[in-house]
């Protein structure tokens, strides 16, 4: 099962909107780079809690894992679509997302570094209030959402 990444700032998306894209990628990754089980998580940023240029942002970051080694023009193919179909479904510019397909291998080192940077003896408290928040979120929204700020 491959994992998708996706941050978003506060009121820039509906939960209509967050599951319509769910959807949009998990049919755009089949069409692009093969059918296989997607875990989208997705992390709403409070406003304020992000800058662009300076500013309050309002873009979008989605990571999304693929196998190692992919092709370069697979990739670029993949990323292009992808866009797009986040542009259409949030009804913005594609300079409003910031996209990026990270081989296995590096998406998972950088999963282990957020893990990492917790201390060993919190983690198991950390992973349970995870899980329940996850679980929370997929009843109350209808999409699996993790937490910004611990």
């Amino acid at each position: 099962m491959r994992t998708v990444l996706c941050s978003f700032v506060q009121g820039t998306l509906s939960n209509d909107q967050v599951r319509q894209l769910g959807a949009s990628l998990e049919r755009v990754y089949a069409e692009q780079l093969g059918r296989q089980p997607l875990r989208i998580l997705w992390c709403e940023l409070p406003a304020g809690q992000a800058f662009t240029e300076a500013r309050p942002s309002d873009i979008a970051y989605v990571m999304v894992e693929v196998e190692n080694g992919l092709d370069q023009s697979r990739r670029e193919a993949a990323m292009l679509a992808l866009a797009d179909e986040w542009a259409r479904v949030a009804n913005v510019g594609v300079d409003k997302l910031m996209i990026t397909l990270a081989d296995g291998a590096l998406f998972h080192s950088y999963l282990k570094a957020n893990r990492d940077r917790i201390r060993p003896v919190s983690r198991p408290w950390f992973l349970a209030t995870t899980l329940a928040h996850l679980w929370a979120s997929r009843r109350r929204k209808g999409y699996l959402a993790i937490r910004s700020n611990l």
